[in-house]
């Protein structure tokens, strides 16, 4: 990591980093307060350049890293730079807990959620709520297709696995490879949904993706999301609201689109046109079965007012 310790010096030669530039925006725009009036943890922080970031900003920042020579160069950086506000911890994210480090009104999580097992990446998230009192900043792989199915306390979990390291690699070869896990040799990535789905089950109020500021050569499956650690918000105007049990998220489903969007046959077109109304109201059931009209979740008002998504 390039972090700057003065002017014209660096830990190596700068360059421009548009995760941390995200992470930072993020962070000022969502966490309600100065980041001086913050307590900011950085999960597997690695050089600790964004522990170091935050604490330049004011924040009183925490770092914990599982490799020695990191944490040997975090400390150094935050030496030169006389930052007291910065603290790193040599030890297991697996280890996080409100007793043994207290609580964050940030924690990121970044680059780390894909490197653990099913069951350790779902118990960090719940790990993560406990210790947060405001936002965490979660930047991971997602699977895409999703071949495994784990069982996790009665919840069913999909994703995919990934190789960390050769089975015969030793311990040695595993703490040199500094983009690896340290200590197991297949990791899990989880799916979009199950991800959502195991955030809201640990107790976050919300969470969005994050598109801005942009990361330019991002891979598709590289992901960034904020969730708040908020109260649920009691519905007013609607009991039927307020005592419904929030859905489990499910996968984007590129084909669940507004019929509008939909690319129809030209007979499809031409029949639109001709075929008086009443006819088509009749025929609507049918084409829902066939597949070939797709109006679920809009209102009937607006099928009647707009001409939108009419059996057209």
């Amino acid at each position: 990591m390039a972090v700057k310790l003065g002017p014209d010096r660096y830990t190596k030669p700068d360059q421009a980093d548009h995760r941390l530039r995200r992470i930072m925006q993020v962070a000022v725009d969502a966490v309600g307060k100065p980041l001086d009036q913050c307590r900011v943890l950085d999960l597997a922080c690695l050089e600790g350049h964004y522990a170091i970031e935050f604490a330049l900003h004011g924040a009183s920042a925490v770092g914990i890293e599982l490799r020695e020579a990191n944490i040997e160069k975090a400390a150094f950086a935050a030496k030169s730079l006389n930052l007291d506000n910065v603290k790193f911890y040599m030890d297991d994210v697996n280890n996080l807990s409100a007793e043994r480090y207290g609580m964050f009104d940030i924690i990121i999580c970044s680059g780390i959620l894909y490197h653990l097992r099913s069951t350790d990446a779902c118990a960090l998230i719940e790990r993560m709520r406990t210790c947060c009192r405001g936002i965490v900043i979660l930047d991971t792989f997602i699977s895409t297709h999703a071949d495994e199915i784990v069982d996790l306390n009665g919840r069913r979990i999909s994703g995919s696995g990934y190789v960390e390291h050769d089975a015969r690699a030793t311990k040695e070869e595993k703490l040199a490879d500094l983009w690896a896990s340290v200590e197991h040799n297949e990791s899990f990535w989880l799916s979009e949904a199950s991800l959502f789905n195991v955030m809201q089950d640990s107790g976050f109020s919300s969470c969005t993706e994050i598109m801005t500021p942009f990361h330019p050569g991002h891979s598709f499956d590289r992901r960034t999301y904020l969730a708040f650690c908020g109260k649920r918000v009691k519905i007013l105007s609607s009991d039927a609201t307020d005592i419904e049990k929030a859905p489990d998220v499910t996968d984007r489903n590129s084909s669940n689109i507004h019929p509008s969007q939909v690319r129809r046959p030209m007979f499809f077109k031409v029949a639109k046109r001709i075929i008086p109304q009443k006819v088509k109201d009749a025929i609507k059931p049918s084409l829902r079965k066939m597949g070939l009209l797709n109006t679920s979740g809009i209102p009937d008002y607006l099928e009647q007012k707009t001409g939108g998504p009419k059996a057209k």
